[in-house]
Protein backbone atom coordinates (compact mmCIF):
# COMPACT_ATOMS: atom_id res chain seq x y z
CA UNK A 1 0.00 0.00 0.00
CA UNK A 2 0.85 3.78 -0.78
CA UNK A 3 0.06 6.57 1.52
CA UNK A 4 0.14 9.97 0.85
CA UNK A 5 -0.72 12.94 3.28
CA UNK A 6 -2.60 15.94 1.54
CA UNK A 7 -3.31 19.33 2.87
CA UNK A 8 -6.00 21.67 3.39
CA UNK A 9 -7.32 24.84 4.46
CA UNK A 10 -10.61 25.21 6.33
CA UNK A 11 -13.26 28.42 5.21
CA UNK A 12 -11.71 30.13 8.50
CA UNK A 13 -7.98 30.04 7.50
CA UNK A 14 -7.51 26.94 9.53
CA UNK A 15 -4.66 24.62 8.05
CA UNK A 16 -5.44 20.60 8.30
CA UNK A 17 -3.74 17.80 6.62
CA UNK A 18 -5.50 14.14 6.34
CA UNK A 19 -3.34 10.74 5.44
CA UNK A 20 -4.92 8.73 2.88
CA UNK A 21 -4.44 5.09 1.47
CA UNK A 22 -3.68 5.69 -2.52
CA UNK A 23 -5.31 2.32 -2.85
CA UNK A 24 -8.51 2.76 -0.81
CA UNK A 25 -10.04 5.72 -2.52
CA UNK A 26 -11.10 9.05 -1.69
CA UNK A 27 -11.71 8.54 2.05
CA UNK A 28 -9.42 9.95 4.50
CA UNK A 29 -7.48 6.69 6.92
CA UNK A 30 -10.27 6.74 9.51
CA UNK A 31 -8.08 6.06 12.92
CA UNK A 32 -5.16 7.83 11.88
CA UNK A 33 -7.43 11.17 10.87
CA UNK A 34 -9.57 10.66 14.22
CA UNK A 35 -6.62 11.00 16.85
CA UNK A 36 -5.63 13.83 14.75
CA UNK A 37 -8.92 15.45 15.21
CA UNK A 38 -9.57 14.27 18.63
CA UNK A 39 -5.97 14.23 20.67
CA UNK A 40 -3.77 16.59 18.74
CA UNK A 41 -5.55 19.10 16.60
CA UNK A 42 -6.65 21.49 19.42
CA UNK A 43 -3.16 22.13 21.10
CA UNK A 44 -0.83 21.65 18.28
CA UNK A 45 0.29 23.61 15.07
CA UNK A 46 -0.21 22.20 11.50
CA UNK A 47 3.18 21.19 11.09
CA UNK A 48 2.91 19.37 14.31
CA UNK A 49 -0.26 17.51 13.28
CA UNK A 50 1.24 16.83 9.47
CA UNK A 51 4.77 15.35 11.76
CA UNK A 52 1.96 13.35 13.64
CA UNK A 53 0.79 11.94 10.22
CA UNK A 54 3.91 11.43 8.42
CA UNK A 55 4.92 9.16 11.87
CA UNK A 56 1.46 6.95 11.54
CA UNK A 57 2.75 7.28 7.48
CA UNK A 58 5.33 5.21 8.61
CA UNK A 59 4.02 2.54 10.41
CA UNK A 60 1.31 1.99 7.97
CA UNK A 61 3.54 1.67 5.55
CA UNK A 62 5.69 -0.54 8.02
CA UNK A 63 2.45 -2.79 8.34
CA UNK A 64 1.36 -3.50 4.45
CA UNK A 65 4.98 -4.12 3.41
CA UNK A 66 4.61 -7.34 6.44
CA UNK A 67 0.68 -8.01 5.65
CA UNK A 68 0.40 -6.24 9.40
CA UNK A 69 -2.83 -4.69 9.68
CA UNK A 70 -2.43 -2.60 12.30
CA UNK A 71 -6.09 -2.53 13.66
CA UNK A 72 -6.92 -5.83 13.57
CA UNK A 73 -3.60 -6.60 15.60
CA UNK A 74 -4.96 -4.53 18.20
CA UNK A 75 -8.90 -5.62 17.92
CA UNK A 76 -7.80 -9.23 18.19
CA UNK A 77 -5.78 -8.77 21.36
CA UNK A 78 -2.41 -10.24 19.35
CA UNK A 79 -0.34 -6.89 19.25
CA UNK A 80 3.05 -7.44 18.20
CA UNK A 81 5.60 -9.57 18.83
CA UNK A 82 9.13 -8.28 20.22
CA UNK A 83 10.64 -9.35 16.77
CA UNK A 84 8.12 -7.37 14.92
CA UNK A 85 8.38 -3.91 17.05
CA UNK A 86 12.54 -4.25 17.02
CA UNK A 87 11.68 -4.49 13.15
CA UNK A 88 9.75 -1.39 13.25
CA UNK A 89 12.35 0.28 14.91
CA UNK A 90 14.69 0.03 12.37
CA UNK A 91 12.43 0.82 9.62
CA UNK A 92 11.69 4.28 11.46
CA UNK A 93 15.34 4.92 11.36
CA UNK A 94 15.19 5.00 7.35
CA UNK A 95 13.90 7.70 4.98
CA UNK A 96 10.77 5.93 3.10
CA UNK A 97 10.59 8.47 0.53
CA UNK A 98 14.38 7.51 -0.64
CA UNK A 99 15.87 5.05 -2.70
CA UNK A 100 19.01 5.06 -1.24
CA UNK A 101 18.66 3.92 1.98
CA UNK A 102 19.24 7.19 4.16
CA UNK A 103 18.92 7.47 8.07
CA UNK A 104 16.87 9.90 9.43
CA UNK A 105 18.74 11.56 12.20
CA UNK A 106 18.80 10.45 16.16
CA UNK A 107 16.40 13.22 17.05
CA UNK A 108 14.18 12.66 14.32
CA UNK A 109 13.81 8.98 14.96
CA UNK A 110 13.00 10.12 19.00
CA UNK A 111 10.45 12.08 17.64
CA UNK A 112 9.00 9.40 15.02
CA UNK A 113 9.42 6.77 17.95
CA UNK A 114 7.54 9.03 20.63
CA UNK A 115 4.48 10.11 18.50
CA UNK A 116 3.75 6.56 17.21
CA UNK A 117 3.80 5.46 20.70
CA UNK A 118 0.67 8.21 21.32
CA UNK A 119 -0.97 6.34 18.42
CA UNK A 120 -0.97 3.25 19.16
CA UNK A 121 -1.82 3.71 22.64
CA UNK A 122 -4.79 6.13 21.78
CA UNK A 123 -5.64 3.56 19.50
CA UNK A 124 -5.76 0.28 22.12
CA UNK A 125 -7.93 2.47 24.02
CA UNK A 126 -10.24 3.41 21.24
CA UNK A 127 -10.63 -0.23 19.86
CA UNK A 128 -10.82 -2.20 23.35
CA UNK A 129 -12.20 0.22 25.48
CA UNK A 130 -14.66 -1.74 27.65
CA UNK A 131 -12.46 -5.39 27.09
CA UNK A 132 -10.85 -7.08 29.84
CA UNK A 133 -8.25 -3.94 30.98
CA UNK A 134 -5.69 -5.22 33.34
CA UNK A 135 -4.42 -7.78 30.85
CA UNK A 136 -4.98 -5.47 28.04
CA UNK A 137 -3.22 -2.83 29.78
CA UNK A 138 -0.17 -5.01 30.59
CA UNK A 139 -0.05 -5.54 27.08
CA UNK A 140 0.07 -1.99 25.89
CA UNK A 141 2.51 -0.81 28.76
CA UNK A 142 4.96 -3.69 27.13
CA UNK A 143 4.36 -2.62 23.60
CA UNK A 144 5.05 0.82 24.61
CA UNK A 145 8.54 0.22 26.73
CA UNK A 146 9.92 -2.21 24.16
CA UNK A 147 9.33 0.66 21.45
CA UNK A 148 10.55 3.14 23.89
CA UNK A 149 13.98 0.82 24.48
CA UNK A 150 14.76 1.60 21.58
CA UNK A 151 15.07 5.65 21.59
CA UNK A 152 18.19 7.11 20.99
CA UNK A 153 20.17 8.47 23.67
CA UNK A 154 22.86 9.33 21.68
CA UNK A 155 21.60 13.00 20.08
CA UNK A 156 24.47 14.78 21.26
CA UNK A 157 25.91 16.04 24.27
CA UNK A 158 24.45 19.54 25.28
CA UNK A 159 27.82 20.98 25.58
CA UNK A 160 28.93 20.03 22.06
CA UNK A 161 25.42 20.47 20.57
CA UNK A 162 25.76 24.19 22.19
CA UNK A 163 29.26 24.91 20.69
CA UNK A 164 28.04 23.51 16.77
CA UNK A 165 25.29 26.26 17.39
CA UNK A 166 27.45 28.50 18.19
CA UNK A 167 30.29 28.61 15.10
CA UNK A 168 27.37 28.86 12.80
CA UNK A 169 27.72 32.12 10.67
CA UNK A 170 28.76 32.35 7.12
CA UNK A 171 31.94 32.58 5.61
CA UNK A 172 33.80 35.59 4.43
CA UNK A 173 33.44 34.50 0.74
CA UNK A 174 30.01 34.13 1.25
CA UNK A 175 29.12 36.85 2.77
CA UNK A 176 31.02 38.94 0.42
CA UNK A 177 29.17 37.73 -1.93
CA UNK A 178 25.70 38.81 -0.68
CA UNK A 179 27.46 42.26 0.17
CA UNK A 180 27.88 42.28 -3.47
CA UNK A 181 24.57 41.30 -4.48
CA UNK A 182 23.07 43.62 -2.63
CA UNK A 183 24.53 46.56 -4.07
CA UNK A 184 24.09 45.02 -7.40
CA UNK A 185 20.89 42.97 -7.21
CA UNK A 186 21.06 43.00 -11.00
CA UNK A 187 25.09 40.64 -11.34
CA UNK A 188 24.69 38.40 -14.15
CA UNK A 189 21.26 38.42 -14.72
CA UNK A 190 20.50 37.33 -18.08
CA UNK A 191 16.61 38.26 -19.13
CA UNK A 192 15.87 41.72 -18.19
CA UNK A 193 12.35 40.57 -17.82
CA UNK A 194 13.58 38.88 -15.00
CA UNK A 195 14.52 41.72 -13.31
CA UNK A 196 11.43 41.82 -10.90
CA UNK A 197 11.86 38.49 -9.76
CA UNK A 198 15.69 39.04 -9.23
CA UNK A 199 15.06 42.10 -7.25
CA UNK A 200 12.53 40.35 -4.94
CA UNK A 201 15.10 37.23 -4.24
CA UNK A 202 17.52 39.96 -3.28
CA UNK A 203 15.70 42.01 -1.45
CA UNK A 204 14.61 38.80 0.47
CA UNK A 205 17.91 37.75 1.76
CA UNK A 206 18.97 41.21 2.48
CA UNK A 207 15.92 41.43 5.02
CA UNK A 208 17.09 37.38 6.58
CA UNK A 209 20.36 39.20 6.52
CA UNK A 210 19.78 42.64 8.37
CA UNK A 211 16.96 40.86 10.90
CA UNK A 212 17.60 37.54 11.36
CA UNK A 213 13.81 37.01 10.85
CA UNK A 214 12.76 33.52 9.78
CA UNK A 215 12.24 32.45 6.42
CA UNK A 216 8.24 31.45 7.43
CA UNK A 217 8.68 35.17 9.07
CA UNK A 218 9.72 36.97 6.10
CA UNK A 219 6.94 35.14 3.76
CA UNK A 220 3.87 35.98 6.24
CA UNK A 221 4.95 40.00 5.50
CA UNK A 222 1.77 41.94 4.60
CA UNK A 223 1.94 46.17 2.91
CA UNK A 224 1.19 46.68 6.57
CA UNK A 225 3.54 45.13 8.34
CA UNK A 226 6.28 48.19 6.82
CA UNK A 227 5.91 51.44 8.46
CA UNK A 228 7.92 54.36 6.97
CA UNK A 229 10.19 56.25 8.50
CA UNK A 230 9.30 59.72 9.65
CA UNK A 231 10.82 62.51 11.54
CA UNK A 232 14.36 60.54 11.25
CA UNK A 233 12.45 58.05 13.11
CA UNK A 234 13.69 54.60 11.65
CA UNK A 235 11.42 52.33 9.40
CA UNK A 236 10.45 48.94 11.17
CA UNK A 237 8.95 45.74 9.60
CA UNK A 238 6.28 43.88 11.83
CA UNK A 239 6.17 40.60 12.17
CA UNK A 240 2.80 39.07 13.79
CA UNK A 241 1.77 35.50 14.57
CA UNK A 242 -0.33 34.63 11.98
CA UNK A 243 -1.48 30.97 12.68
CA UNK A 244 -4.36 30.12 10.15
CA UNK A 245 -4.45 33.10 8.62
CA UNK A 246 -7.79 33.32 6.50
CA UNK A 247 -6.48 35.81 4.21
CA UNK A 248 -3.42 33.53 3.33
CA UNK A 249 -4.05 31.28 0.22
CA UNK A 250 -1.28 28.94 0.72
CA UNK A 251 -1.78 25.76 2.07
CA UNK A 252 1.72 25.19 3.54
CA UNK A 253 1.32 28.43 5.32
CA UNK A 254 4.48 30.14 6.40
CA UNK A 255 4.33 31.13 9.97
CA UNK A 256 5.75 33.61 12.53
CA UNK A 257 7.46 30.68 14.98
CA UNK A 258 8.54 32.81 17.77
CA UNK A 259 6.72 35.99 19.42
CA UNK A 260 5.84 39.24 17.47
CA UNK A 261 7.52 41.92 17.24
CA UNK A 262 8.25 44.83 15.39
CA UNK A 263 12.24 45.25 13.48
CA UNK A 264 13.75 48.90 13.07
CA UNK A 265 15.46 48.79 9.65
CA UNK A 266 18.04 50.93 7.81
CA UNK A 267 16.77 53.56 5.78
CA UNK A 268 18.97 51.83 2.66
CA UNK A 269 17.10 48.38 3.56
CA UNK A 270 14.10 50.88 3.24
CA UNK A 271 15.00 52.37 -0.06
CA UNK A 272 15.15 48.99 -1.48
CA UNK A 273 12.16 47.70 -0.04
CA UNK A 274 9.81 50.86 -1.57
CA UNK A 275 11.67 49.96 -4.85
CA UNK A 276 10.55 46.64 -4.84
CA UNK A 277 6.87 47.93 -4.25
CA UNK A 278 6.80 50.31 -6.23
CA UNK A 279 8.49 49.51 -9.33
CA UNK A 280 8.60 45.61 -9.74
CA UNK A 281 5.52 44.22 -7.31
CA UNK A 282 2.54 47.00 -8.22
CA UNK A 283 3.52 46.57 -12.21
CA UNK A 284 1.44 43.06 -11.55
CA UNK A 285 -2.14 43.12 -12.13
CA UNK A 286 -3.18 40.87 -9.45
CA UNK A 287 -0.71 41.72 -6.79
CA UNK A 288 -3.15 42.90 -4.55
CA UNK A 289 -2.96 46.53 -2.56
CA UNK A 290 -4.62 46.03 0.37
CA UNK A 291 -3.34 46.14 3.71
CA UNK A 292 -3.74 42.20 3.83
CA UNK A 293 -1.92 41.35 0.86
CA UNK A 294 1.75 39.82 0.79
CA UNK A 295 4.53 42.10 0.22
CA UNK A 296 6.77 39.24 -1.47
CA UNK A 297 4.43 37.53 -4.55
CA UNK A 298 5.15 35.22 -7.56
CA UNK A 299 6.20 37.28 -10.63
CA UNK A 300 6.13 34.71 -13.05
CA UNK A 301 3.51 34.66 -16.12
CA UNK A 302 0.91 32.33 -15.54
CA UNK A 303 -2.75 32.01 -13.24
CA UNK A 304 -0.38 32.32 -9.77
CA UNK A 305 1.07 35.57 -10.85
CA UNK A 306 0.66 38.11 -7.95
CA UNK A 307 -0.50 35.25 -5.50
CA UNK A 308 2.06 34.94 -2.04
CA UNK A 309 5.20 33.53 -2.84
CA UNK A 310 5.17 29.69 -1.36
CA UNK A 311 7.70 28.30 0.72
CA UNK A 312 8.93 26.11 -2.28
CA UNK A 313 9.07 29.19 -4.64
CA UNK A 314 11.55 30.70 -2.19
CA UNK A 315 13.33 27.40 -1.79
CA UNK A 316 13.92 27.18 -5.33
CA UNK A 317 14.46 31.01 -5.96
CA UNK A 318 17.80 30.63 -3.77
CA UNK A 319 18.74 27.34 -5.26
CA UNK A 320 18.70 29.32 -8.81
CA UNK A 321 20.71 31.85 -7.32
CA UNK A 322 23.25 29.64 -5.55
CA UNK A 323 23.66 27.78 -9.32
CA UNK A 324 24.57 31.28 -10.58
CA UNK A 325 26.64 32.12 -7.58
CA UNK A 326 28.34 29.55 -6.10
CA UNK A 327 29.92 31.00 -3.64
CA UNK A 328 26.36 31.67 -1.77
CA UNK A 329 25.98 27.13 -1.65
CA UNK A 330 26.03 27.64 2.18
CA UNK A 331 23.23 30.21 2.45
CA UNK A 332 20.25 29.19 3.89
CA UNK A 333 17.57 30.88 5.95
CA UNK A 334 18.39 29.69 9.44
CA UNK A 335 22.18 30.33 8.78
CA UNK A 336 21.54 33.99 8.51
CA UNK A 337 19.59 33.91 11.53
CA UNK A 338 22.47 31.99 12.92
CA UNK A 339 25.02 35.06 11.40
CA UNK A 340 23.13 37.20 12.71
CA UNK A 341 23.72 36.37 16.05
CA UNK A 342 27.20 35.96 15.62
CA UNK A 343 27.17 39.98 14.54
CA UNK A 344 24.98 40.99 17.11
CA UNK A 345 27.71 39.11 19.57
CA UNK A 346 30.20 41.57 18.43
CA UNK A 347 29.10 44.80 18.96
CA UNK A 348 30.55 46.70 21.41
CA UNK A 349 28.69 47.67 24.64
CA UNK A 350 27.73 50.71 25.92
CA UNK A 351 29.15 51.65 29.20
CA UNK A 352 26.67 50.20 32.05
CA UNK A 353 25.18 47.65 29.54
CA UNK A 354 24.95 44.37 31.26
CA UNK A 355 24.70 40.75 30.37
CA UNK A 356 21.17 40.73 31.43
CA UNK A 357 20.42 43.78 28.90
CA UNK A 358 22.10 42.12 26.22
CA UNK A 359 19.98 38.73 26.59
CA UNK A 360 16.64 40.48 27.07
CA UNK A 361 17.14 42.94 24.13
CA UNK A 362 18.59 39.22 21.76
CA UNK A 363 15.46 37.69 23.01
CA UNK A 364 13.08 40.77 21.95
CA UNK A 365 15.14 40.82 18.84
CA UNK A 366 14.56 37.47 17.95
CA UNK A 367 10.91 37.09 19.13
CA UNK A 368 12.11 34.99 22.11
CA UNK A 369 10.72 34.56 25.07
CA UNK A 370 12.85 36.97 28.00
CA UNK A 371 13.77 33.85 29.67
CA UNK A 372 14.64 31.84 26.20
CA UNK A 373 17.61 29.41 26.73
CA UNK A 374 18.37 30.07 22.92
CA UNK A 375 19.03 33.62 24.21
CA UNK A 376 21.66 32.04 26.72
CA UNK A 377 23.40 29.76 24.26
CA UNK A 378 24.10 32.83 21.98
CA UNK A 379 24.99 35.41 24.84
CA UNK A 380 27.63 33.07 25.43
CA UNK A 381 29.55 34.26 21.88
CA UNK A 382 30.22 37.28 23.89
CA UNK A 383 31.32 35.81 26.62
CA UNK A 384 33.73 33.79 25.33
CA UNK A 385 35.05 36.58 23.13
CA UNK A 386 35.87 38.12 26.38
CA UNK A 387 37.11 35.42 28.03
CA UNK A 388 39.71 34.75 25.01
CA UNK A 389 40.94 38.46 25.00
CA UNK A 390 41.31 38.29 28.69
CA UNK A 391 43.27 34.60 28.10
CA UNK A 392 45.10 36.00 25.77
CA UNK A 393 46.63 38.82 27.73
CA UNK A 394 47.84 36.74 30.18
CA UNK A 395 49.60 34.63 27.38
CA UNK A 396 51.23 37.83 25.87
CA UNK A 397 52.51 38.39 29.84
CA UNK A 398 53.74 35.59 30.42
CA UNK A 399 56.17 35.89 27.13
CA UNK A 400 56.97 39.47 28.37
CA UNK A 401 58.28 37.88 31.54
CA UNK A 402 60.20 35.42 29.73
Amino acid sequence: MAFKIQSYIAQDGERFSLLFDLNGGQIPCFYPTAFISRSVRSNATHETQKAYLNAIRKLLVWGSGRGIDIEQRILTKQFFAVSELDDLAHSLKTRIDTKKGDVVSPIKFNTSVSYIKKYLKWLTEELLDGADMEDIDSRKIRMIDILSMHMSTKTGSKSANIQKILSKRLSEDAEKALLLLFSNPFKNLLRSSDEGSRFRNILMLRILYETGMRRGELLSLKLRSYEEGTAGEHPSLIIERNHHDEFDTRINQPVAKTNGRQLSISFDLEIMLKRYLHEYRNELSMSGLDDEDFIFVNHRLGPRQGSPLSISSFDSALGDLKKLFPELDEVHPHLLRHHWNWRYSQLPKAEGYSDQDDLLDRCYLMGWTHNSEMGRVYNQLHLIEEANKRGLMINIDTMRKA
